[in-house]
C-alpha cells in the first residue's frame, strides 16, 4: 500500500514532531501526540504541512512550572510596586480573581496564594461576592485598602475595561488603590487599561514580537496570509479577539487572542484545533 504525502513528511520530520510531543506532554485540555498532530495537519494542504508545524514549534508554551515562577515573581513585582505607592500592611491588601477578564483568573489567585505559600499569610484573599461587605467596613472606618486582581494574561485590555464598567466600578470605592497583576501582558493591553481604568498595571513579562503572528520574524508576508486564509475558514475568531494574533498558550489552553488554527473551531464541529481550551471541546 503506497504511503501517503503526510506519513512521508511526519517521517521526514519525526524529530521535530517528537521534541513537540515532549514540549506539550502537559498540556492538559487533549493530549498532544503523533495521531493529534498528524489529524491536524491533514486539515492543510500538502504543501502547508511545513508552515503549520513551524507554526505550532513557534508558540510560547508556558507548563504550570513555568507559570508557577511567573507568579512567584509577580508577587514580588506586587509587593514592589505597593510598597512604592505607601502600602505596606498585608491585611489591607486584598487578592481577587479578575472575573470578567477571563474565567482563568479563579485558577490563577488560587495558584498565586499556592505557590507564594501565602495560606497562612495576613493578606486577604476574596472575589466580587464579598467586596461590598469589605467597602462597606473600609469607608465606615476611613480606611484605605489596596486591590489587586490577579489573570494571567492581558491581549486587549478591553476585556477587563468592560469588566471594570459594567461590575467593578460599582463594588469598589472611588479612593481605593487598584491592581491588575499578570504574569503576562501585550503593551497595546497595559496601555489601554491604564488609560480607561482606574487601575495600574503589574506584569512580570511583555510579549515579544515573536509572539504575534503578525510580527513573527520566522514567517513572511506569503506564509503569513496563507495562515490568516485558513483561520479565517475556521468558525471561531480568525486572528483572536482584537485580531492580535498570539502565539502563546498556557497548559490549560490559549489565551482567546490565539489564532483559530491552533484552537480550532469552538466545540470542535469541523475544524479540529491541535491546542483547543476546555470550553472548545
Amino acid at each position: 500500500m503506497p504511503r501517503s504525502p503526510l506519513e512521508d513528511f511526519l517521517d521526514h520530520n519525526d524529530e521535530r514532531v517528537t521534541e513537540l510531543i515532549e514540549r506539550y506532554a502537559t498540556y492538559q485540555p487533549r493530549v498532544v501526540d503523533k495521531a493529534k498532530i498528524a489529524k491536524w495537519l491533514l486539515q492543510f494542504d500538502i504543501a502547508h504541512y511545513d508552515i503549520f508545524l513551524r507554526l505550532l514549534e513557534s508558540v510560547n508554551y508556558y507548563s504550570e512550572i513555568r507559570l508557577n515562577g511567573l507568579l512567584q515573581a509577580l508577587h514580588l513585582h506586587v509587593i514592589a510596586r505597593l510598597s512604592t505607592d505607601g502600602i505596606i500592611s498585608p491585611d489591607r491588601i486584598f487578592f481577587i480573581p479578575g472575573g470578567g477578564a477571563g474565567k482563568s483568573a479563579g485558577a490563577i489567585a488560587t495558584s498565586y496564594r499556592r505557590v507564594n505559600n501565602l495560606a497562612n499569610a495576613s493578606f486577604n484573599f476574596t472575589d466580587l461576592s464579598q467586596l461590598t461587605g469589605v467597602r462597606f467596613i473600609e469607608e465606615s472606618n476611613g480606611l484605605k485598602n489596596a486591590y489587586v486582581f490577579l489573570d494571567d494574561f492581558i491581549g486587549t485590555g478591553d476585556q477587563f475595561s468592560d469588566f471594570w464598567n459594567d461590575t467593578l466600578s460599582q463594588f469598589l470605592p472611588p479612593t481605593a488603590e487598584m491592581y491588575f497583576a499578570t504574569a503576562l501582558s501585550s503593551d497595546t493591553g497595559h496601555e489601554y487599561i491604564e488609560k480607561y481604568t482606574p487601575f495600574k498595571v503589574i506584569s512580570v513579562n511583555y510579549l515579544q514580537e515573536q509572539e504575534f503572528l503578525l510580527s513573527h520574524p520566522d514567517f513572511d508576508g506569503s506564509e503569513r496570509t496563507i495562515i490568516e486564509d485558513y483561520c479565517n475558514r475556521v468558525k471561531n475568531l480568525a486572528l483572536g479577539h482584537g485580531d492580535l494574533a498570539v502565539l502563546i498558550a498556557f497548559a490549560y489552553g490559549p489565551p482567546d487572542n490565539t489564532v483559530a488554527v491552533l484552537r480550532g473551531d469552538k466545540k470542535q464541529r469541523s475544524f479540529k484545533g491541535i491546542l483547543p481550551r476546555f470550553d472548545d471541546l
